[in-house]
């Protein structure tokens, strides 16, 4: 019974901690706007997050920020005869960023979420997932990054920068088991049907990033970035409960697990290499190529405290690496109107093996426009994107949900700097 139970709560473990259906690909509205192809570029103070060198030679500013994102992701299963969808599910993060430079050493500092997001699904429309119990479905994510970072510029021609950042997540899942991952574990007889999972876990880590900008000739740079790997230790407390059965006596009892969560989450490297070409003195492009290691996600070690005691659970993941290609162009319709589009591609890290309906994974291709405007020293901003999820066929396997996947995502972004 221990060993069927611990495997049950592995199926709850295997979701997809920090996939691309959570990560805010966009920080701040005028890189929002431009596809996220800043690498190169990083002229404002969001370049804290997406390459500290290009702090240098700016102009000081303290800039706050909004991102509201809204999901809408669908779920069919035709041999359940499941069709769900989420209704009404957004999520609001806040950012700020200041930087200061002088002569050829700059300084800056960010507060901002780079991950954040989750669904919540309508349990009376998964019902055969639960042999017929309304169970609730829902996750919710996020990850606050404060990051300080420095930059020199070493020539006329070359910058260098490097950040220091403390990350902090949060999670929250609760989740019904699903009757096809019990059967195809052999867990059909063990009487753990119906059950509900919930788990609250939190933790804390570090990590750095370095960044480079060169300008070969004038009005074209490079930039390149990376961002190492963090581990990030989470912890907290789970209840697993077996819905009402039949005590044997012509009442009922509820079976309940309370259990302590550790794990070591490692958020992987990110490396992104990107050019800005300012073509006319009203039109500037720009092109980056950006790779995150998801192959990291090969397993994940769980540990299982109870009262009878600790079980070490491993999750195969089996993720694979992924590039997104990210184009994006602003345009100087006056001295003080910005105008700015973008596009970039997504594709999903994990395999159909571990796709569920908690953390979406799909792949998208991404629209985005917006502009700013500048008013004496005030500057206002404004992204919009729309992420077009690709529909995705799973195929049944030991740990997914099988059927038809499909998500799209709005987001709008305001900002407000001022400049001293």
């Amino acid at each position: 019974m221990k060993k069927s139970f611990i495997t049950l709560v592995l199926l709850v473990l295997i979701v997809a901690l920090w996939g691309n259906g959570i990560s805010l690909n966009s920080i701040g509205p005028k890189a929002g706007a431009m596809g996220g192809a800043f690498v190169g570029q990083a002229d404002d103070a969001t370049a804290v997050f997406w390459n500290p060198a290009g702090l240098v030679g700016q102009k000081a500013t303290i800039s706050a920020s909004m991102v509201d994102v809204y999901l809408y992701p669908t779920y069919k299963n035709d041999t359940y005869g499941i069709d769900a969808k989420v209704d009404d599910v957004h999520f609001i993060s806040p950012h700020i960023f200041a930087n200061y430079a002088s002569d050829r050493f700059a300084w800056g500092f960010g507060f901002f979420v780079p991950h954040g997001l989750g669904v919540e699904w309508d349990g009376s429309e998964l019902l055969p997932f639960s042999n017929g119990k309304e169970l609730d479905w829902s996750s919710e994510i996020s990850m606050i990054t404060v990051s300080s970072s420095a930059a020199y510029k070493v020539t006329d021609k070359f910058n260098v920068g490097f950040s220091v950042n403390i990350h902090h997540g949060a999670m929250e899942i609760a989740r019904g088991e699903d009757r096809y991952d019990m059967v195809n574990s052999n867990l059909g007889s063990d009487g753990l049907l119906d059950t509900q999972y919930k788990e609250e876990v939190s933790g804390s880590g570090t990590s750095f990033a370095f960044g480079i900008q060169y300008t070969p000739v004038e009005d074209f740079t490079i930039g390149l970035s990376y961002r190492s790997p963090s581990v990030v230790a989470l912890s907290g407390d789970a209840e697993f409960t077996k819905m009402p059965v039949p005590d044997g006596q012509g009442g009922t009892i509820e079976i309940s697990h309370d259990l302590y969560i550790r794990r070591d989450f490692e958020i992987p490297f990110w490396i992104g290499l990107g050019t800005s070409w300012r073509a006319t003195d009203r039109w500037t492009f720009n092109l980056d190529a950006q790779m995150t290691r998801w192959s990291t996600y090969d397993k994940m070690v769980s540990q299982v405290v109870m009262e009878s005691g600790t079980e070490n659970v491993i999750t195969h993941m089996e993720w694979e690496d992924a590039i997104q290609f990210r184009f994006g162009t602003e345009y100087k319709a006056t001295d003080c109107l910005a105008l700015r589009a973008g596009y970039f591609y997504d594709p999903a890290p994990a395999p159909d093996e571990t796709v569920n309906i908690l953390f979406p994974s799909s792949t998208n291709h991404n629209a985005t426009f917006g502009g700013g405007y500048t008013w004496n020293k005030i500057t206002l901003d404004l992204a919009l994107e729309y992420y077009f999820g690709e529909e995705r066929e799973v195929e049944p396997a030991a740990h997914n949900m099988p059927g038809t996947h499909q998500m799209d995502i709005f987001a709008y972004m305001l900002g407000l700097t001022y400049t001293f």
